[in-house]
C-alpha cells in the first residue's frame, strides 16, 4: 500500500512537471524572444537552451541529493521538500513572467510613441505636404 502510494506520488509529480514545462516554461521562454532582431535572437535562444539545460538539471540533480541526505536516504521524505521548492520556483517563475510581460507592453507603447514622433517630424520636414495631400 505504502509502496503503490509513493509511486502514484511520484507519477503525479513527475506528471505535473512535465505539463508545467510545456504550458508554462516553454511558451514564456520563447516570449523572451520576440522583440529580438535576428542575431540577437539565435545567440540568445542557443545560450539559454545549452547553457539553462545543464544548469537546471545539475541544480536539480544537487537539490534531489542534499534532499536525500536531510531525509537519510528515504526517498519518501523528500517529497514534502520538493513540493515546497515547486511551489516557490513556479511562484518565482509567474513573478518573471509577469515582469517580462509588463516589459514588453511597454517596450511596444515606447516603439509606438517612437513612430508616432518620427511620423510628425517628416511631415513637418516636407512642409506640412502630407497633411495637404490627406485633406485635399
Amino acid at each position: 500500500a505504502v509502496r503503490s502510494a509513493i509511486l502514484l506520488t511520484g507519477t503525479a509529480l513527475y506528471m505535473f512537471g512535465r505539463a508545467s514545462k510545456f504550458s508554462l516554461l516553454k511558451p514564456a521562454e520563447e516570449m523572451i524572444y520576440i522583440k529580438l532582431d535576428e542575431t540577437s535572437r539565435e545567440n540568445g535562444k542557443a545560450a539559454i537552451d545549452v547553457v539553462g539545460t545543464q544548469v537546471g538539471k545539475s541544480f536539480s540533480s544537487l537539490m534531489q541529493q542534499i534532499f536525500l541526505l536531510f531525509s537519510r536516504g528515504r526517498i519518501e521524505r523528500t517529497y514534502p521538500m520538493m513540493a515546497m521548492v515547486l511551489v516557490v520556483v513556479g511562484s518565482l517563475w509567474m513573478q518573471s513572467v509577469r515582469s517580462l510581460s509588463k516589459l514588453c507592453f511597454e517596450k511596444e507603447e515606447n516603439d509606438g510613441e517612437a513612430k508616432e514622433v518620427e511620423g510628425d517630424a517628416k511631415d513637418w520636414r516636407s512642409g506640412g505636404r502630407a497633411i495637404e495631400a490627406s485633406a485635399g
